[in-house]
């Protein structure tokens, strides 16, 4: 069993890590930085980026060594010190350490990212904050659950302004939520995977923010986990759901729609009565499942438990598959019965989701003046 850096060092380069305890992803990036093909292995598992830290010591890599000497896992950051006796044994030229490392680590501090909801067309806004030199870089993306990432912008801001940002943004309701740097990077590498797998293009920027990031495209999913005994009961309220500000918009998709638009309306409610099972295809099912597990974890974030516990109840039904009708989908067919009825109650965002598009903006994005 391997059981050193040396030893899983030496799997790594022959080939053989298949059978290791890590995702192909993670394999293939400490087999990267091996080769000499990428640099950054502070995301990997301590003991993948030990075994890649043992290839730097022995092709006498000083600055890979030096990047890591303030790694914020206290393991690898102490593994690179002592890398830097072995190579400074060896005759090797390395810097004293200076008020720059100093610096360098109060850079390290990992500020919040914010996510946003998930619009009707699975579409959510990502807004990651990378340490840099002079404050913040702001990475502020929109991501598909079926495309990967759609658009994507980089600003810049100060610590004062980001925090200041946050702070107003914690009194608006309904706001994005705040999630960790390792998540938000997370989530930005999974949705990059997307666009590979739907051969969507990088949108121009996306390439350049990874590579700042130390990321690459990442397949994996988190699973969702199976339906309790008590999810039957929540479901049965899901159709509430709907009234939740962030679901009101919520349609069927597009080409749904077009086809509901070319029915008589004496044979509408008939039509729409069938719609809703027939629409629930296995692909459907795991989409629409994944999109309300998701929202039920946003709620929940939000300070919502009892939305956030109905969503997650339906999320898992829906993806697992599980019998019975979905009181969701069947209230989300019938809003439009409703809404080209004109019956009163609509709201806005019902009527304009049947005409337009809902961009996942949240209120994520700074202000003029704010950046610097």
């Amino acid at each position: 069993m391997t059981t050193t850096p040396r030893e899983l060092l030496a799997t790594l380069r022959a080939g053989t890590a298949t059978a290791l305890p890590y995702s192909a992803a993670e394999v293939a990036t400490a087999q990267a930085v091996i080769r000499g093909e990428a640099q950054d292995i502070t995301e990997l598992p301590e003991p993948l980026a030990l075994a890649v830290l043992e290839s730097l010591v022995q092709r006498g890599d000083v600055s890979g060594v030096e990047r890591l000497a303030g790694a914020s896992s206290a393991v690898l950051a102490k593994a690179a010190k002592k890398a830097r006796y072995q190579l400074k044994s060896r005759g090797l030229h390395l810097p004293e350490p200076t008020k720059a490392v100093v610096l360098e680590s109060a850079l390290a501090e990992e500020p919040p990212g914010l996510l946003g909801a998930i619009t009707g067309n699975g579409e959510r806004a990502l807004l990651v904050a990378r340490p840099a030199a002079r404050g913040l870089e702001l990475i502020q993306a929109v991501l598909s659950d079926e495309l990967g990432v759609t658009r994507l912008e980089v600003d810049a801001a100060s610590r004062g302004a980001y925090r200041k940002h946050l702070e107003a943004l914690s009194r608006e309701p309904y706001a994005p939520i705040q999630i960790s740097f390792a998540e938000a990077k997370s989530r930005l590498a999974r949705a990059a995977a997307l666009n590979e797998l739907s051969r969507r293009p990088f949108p121009e920027g996306l390439a350049d923010a990874l590579r700042h990031l130390g990321l690459t495209p990442r397949r994996e999913e988190d699973a969702i986990g199976e339906p309790t005994p008590e999810d039957e009961a929540l479901a049965a309220d899901a159709a509430a759901l709907h009234d939740e500000p962030e679901l009101a918009a919520w349609m069927p998709p597009e080409a749904e729609l077009r086809a509901l638009a070319n029915t008589a309306d004496a044979s509408l409610e008939a039509v729409l009565r069938a719609a809703a099972p027939a629409f629930l295809s296995p692909a459907m099912r795991s989409l629409y499942g994944r999109r309300l597990f998701e929202m039920g974890e946003y709620f929940s974030r939000s300070g919502r438990a009892g939305p956030g516990a109905v969503a997650g109840a339906e999320g898992r039904r829906l993806w697992h598959h599980a019998p019975g009708p979905s009181r969701f989908i069947e209230a989300l067919f019938a809003k439009v019965l409703r809404l080209t009825r004109g019956v009163d109650g609509a709201t806005p965002e019902q009527e304009r989701a049947l005409t337009e598009g809902n961009p996942p903006d949240g209120g994520m994005k700074m202000g003029e003046g704010e950046g610097g």
